[in-house]
């Protein structure tokens, strides 16, 4: 009698997406074969990094706008059997106010994330998120690295130098410099939620005044390596980018 209660019950958590066998590492796979690192050199010697993730089949890519810059192509890399795979991007659009740019490549053949409702977000919820920290600069491998945490908060904030408060998604996990870009993904779902835009590590900064970008700007170098608060833009935002843009993830 308790064995078949207990297989129902199994069986229904299955069918109803609220419990998956090993599902953070299978949400982890997936997530990790959705990204691609962005990298670009220029000639003094500086080379800039961030995280992308793919939307649809048709070779498009969001990125935070504050990863490309002015730049009309940037490089993006996926490991490969070789080592990895480079191929141009494309800029085709960009938002500094959101912070969000759309990419376009050919070649890369990855997994395109589901973006969700972000509507219904709500505190205490498991979130995971896949990308290149730091980007070339320690690791030998080109690989994802995956972190796991919570939404903390969803307030409103600048996230741009004289742009309007918009909502933003605040998380408990570590974010490191090249995880801007990365999307955010709902554990018990495995749909994108949000995208990662910077990390905040000095307590008291946000209520300065000034955006999130320019103080994650402006904190010293030594202070880079210890972990804050990680900020996403919301799903909900980004679809009203990509449909500005004329696409649709």
């Amino acid at each position: 009698m308790l064995g078949a209660l207990a297989g129902a019950l199994a069986a229904l958590a299955l069918s109803s997406g609220f419990w998956k066998p090993s599902g953070l590492v299978g949400l982890a796979r997936e997530a990790s074969d959705s990204v691609a690192l962005v990298w670009f050199h220029e000639e003094s010697g500086y080379t800039g990094s961030g995280t992308a993730f793919a939307i649809d089949d048709e070779g498009r890519f969001l990125t935070c706008a504050h990863v490309v810059g002015d730049r009309r192509e940037v490089t993006l890399a996926v490991p490969s059997p070789e080592g990895e795979r480079n191929v141009t991007a494309r800029v085709i659009a960009r938002d500094p106010e959101l912070d969000a740019a759309l990419l376009e490549a050919k070649g890369l053949d990855l997994r395109p994330a589901r973006l969700s409702r972000a509507a219904d977000v709500r505190p205490g919820e498991e979130v995971l998120f896949a990308g290149f920290p730091l980007g070339y600069t320690v690791q030998a491998d080109l690989l994802p690295s995956v972190n796991v945490g919570h939404v903390s908060s969803l307030p409103r904030w600048k996230v741009s130098a004289g742009g309007p408060r918009i909502p933003i998604i605040q998380i408990d996990a570590l974010v490191s410099l090249g995880n801007s870009g990365s999307p955010l993904y709902r554990a018990s779902t495995g749909e994108v939620i949000g995208m990662l835009k910077s990390h905040i590590h000095v307590p008291g900064l946000v209520g300065s005044g000034e955006g999130v970008l320019d103080i994650v700007q402006s904190i010293p170098p030594e202070l880079a390596g210890r972990a804050g608060i990680g900020v996403a833009l919301p799903a909900d935002s980004l679809r009203a980018f990509l449909a500005r843009n004329g696409a649709k993830p």
